[in-house]
């Protein structure tokens, strides 16, 4: 499944440099524009896979479709974020690894933030499997 990314540059007003990245906005009616900032100084990025949220956002917008990245490049790239290898993990480490990058639809954004958040769990001293786990069940939960 493709997905979307929305830039949106600001008007000016603010002088420090910024970005703001909404994700897996495929509904915008809570509101949106009203929480972006606003200067010439940043950027907005929009995730969705509703290719009608640049419409939205109004102009100023630029869409750019991304497709999903190849099964093993989504393993890998999950992998290197716990330092472990495509060739020497464990199957079970593979499994849940494979289920996860599928769940994420292997969206190589999706796949880079899942793999910041284990990694931060594994140098604090998780498994990397359980570190793994635990976010597949939180994210199936939210």
């Amino acid at each position: 499944m493709a997905g979307f990314v929305m830039v949106l540059a600001c008007k000016p007003s603010v002088m420090q440099r910024w970005l703001m990245i909404v994700d897996n906005a495929d509904k915008l009616d809570w509101g949106v524009k009203t929480v972006l900032p606003q200067g010439q100084a940043g950027f907005v990025i929009v995730t969705s896979q509703d290719s009608h949220v640049s419409q939205m956002l109004g102009r100023g917008s630029q869409m750019v479709r991304v497709e999903e990245i190849r099964a093993d490049e989504a393993r890998t790239l999950l992998l290197n974020a716990v330092s472990e290898d495509l060739r020497s993990a464990s199957e079970e480490l593979l499994n849940t690894t494979t289920q996860l990058v599928d769940t994420l639809d292997r969206l190589a954004l999706a796949v880079d933030l899942a793999g910041a958040r284990i990694g931060s769990d594994v140098d604090e001293g998780a498994k990397a499997h359980d570190a793994m786990q635990r976010y597949l069940a939180d994210f199936q939960h939210h």
